[in-house]
């Protein structure tokens, strides 16, 4: 199976674009569709209108954009992840804490199916909350 070609979707009469964001340095993704013409008809002849795009949000990440290359081994690029470190509330583990992490680390029968980078994770600083319900 080819795994670059298998998450890419194209959708007719659609394309990726990227709206700036109000907030950070962050491209929104969307999707522009383009509308087929409105068609009356006005004194027995057809009349046209034409219909301006329709934008609309894009859950699909960098997946359906033909101009990103997408490595699923790598995974995606951190992009949160200077708007995190800039709040300056929150530490990077030196290891795995949790038991299971650990386990499923150190089990080499999961080295076939396991990223190739894998990133330590964050906590919160003494008495810092840093969910999205405390960010809201």
């Amino acid at each position: 199976m080819d795994k670059k070609n298998t998450i890419k979707k194209q959708y007719p009469s659609s394309e990726k674009v990227y709206i700036k964001g109000k907030l950070f340095d962050i491209k929104v993704p969307m999707r522009k569709i383009t509308l087929t013409d409105t068609v009356q008809i006005v004194d027995g002849k057809k009349k046209f209108t034409t219909n301006p795009p329709v934008y609309v949000y894009d859950t699909s990440g960098v997946f359906t954009d033909n101009n990103i290359s997408v490595d699923l081994e790598k995974g995606l690029p951190p992009i949160r992840k200077p708007w995190i470190l800039e709040r300056k509330d929150v530490e990077q583990l030196t290891e795995l804490s949790s038991s299971y992490g650990r386990a499923r680390l150190n089990d080499k029968s999961l080295n076939s199916i396991r990223f190739k980078h894998i990133s330590l994770p964050y906590k919160a600083k003494e008495e810092k909350g840093i969910t999205q319900m405390y960010y809201a």
